[in-house]
């Protein structure tokens, strides 16, 4: 930040290269940064601006779902002591499901970081410890973050998932009920978890009443949710007889997201049969 400051300080009378070339990002357009990172970085920069046109390039890529082209754009080995470009490769492995490359350098970056990069990086090792099958590790770092005003929601959503993967689900269902989220996604994560309880807990109609409300307005749905949620559903009635609704709401909705080529293959029972030519 400090670095970022003073150099944006410097042509403050008037925007410099580097400020024209970070705005789109503090905009939301990162598509944009990358174009006007990439031509800066062909242009003669100090080591400093060089270094930290690289990191954000680095954000922007990862921002704009560009994983791969983010790996390329800081070279490892100026990773060292740079908490921001560890964090934002990081991001890149994370986005590729390379948890085990992620997570030490999630590591680095919270060590070296100050808030609120460091909850960030805390919250990123839990996400690939989680990934990584080391759940109690996992949930261990998520507590921390459940005092951080910006992370107290996702870590206490993280812990309880967690909670219920241990089988301990009325820890579980109490830290649930503590929560009032605002955001529809955050509500329905949150339904989803208080439908998995009555699923362990073998409350199988009860599970797909609650899961069922989330499929009620699909469209918007995270689609890892909206996965998580079929897959539920569609477990209820094989855990009990007496889940005779789940079939028919895994049904409604497959017809619904017909057209979401994943889904049918996942759930070929469900799918809509096939038009006539």
């Amino acid at each position: 930040r400090f670095l970022l400051a003073a150099l944006l300080f410097a042509g403050s009378l008037g925007a410099t290269p580097l400020e024209d070339a970070l705005r789109p990002l503090a905009d939301g357009v990162p598509q944009v940064a990358v174009e006007r990172l990439q031509s800066l970085l062909r242009q003669k920069l100090s080591a400093a601006e060089q270094l930290l046109a690289q990191t954000k390039l680095s954000e922007a890529l990862v921002r704009a779902n560009r994983p791969e082209d983010a790996l390329a754009a800081v070279p490892a080995a100026g990773l060292t002591n740079n908490a921001p470009a560890l964090f934002w490769r990081a991001q890149a492995l994370a986005a590729l499901y390379y948890w085990e490359e992620a997570r030490p350098l999630y590591a680095q970056a919270s060590a070296l970081a100050q808030d609120p990069l460091r909850a960030d990086a805390t919250f990123g090792e839990a996400q690939a410890l989680r990934a990584l099958d080391q759940k109690e590790a996992a949930l261990r770092l998520l507590q921390t973050l459940q005092a951080d005003s910006r992370w107290h929601l996702r870590a206490s959503l993280g812990a309880a998932s967690l909670l219920i993967d241990q089988h301990q689900f009325p820890a579980a269902d109490h830290l649930l009920r503590s929560l009032k989220p605002d955001r529809t996604e955050d509500r329905n994560e949150r339904r989803y978890l208080f439908g998995r309880i009555q699923l362990e807990e073998g409350h199988y109609d009860r599970a797909v009443e609650i899961l069922a409300v989330i499929l009620q307005k699909p469209e918007g749905l995270p689609h890892p949710l909206l996965v998580a949620t079929l897959f539920t559903i569609a477990d209820a009635p094989l855990r009990g007889k007496t889940a005779k609704r789940g079939g028919t709401r895994l049904g409604d909705c497959i017809a619904h997201f017909h057209t979401d080529s994943p889904l049918p293959p996942l759930f070929p029972q469900a799918a809509p049969p096939p038009r006539p030519p």
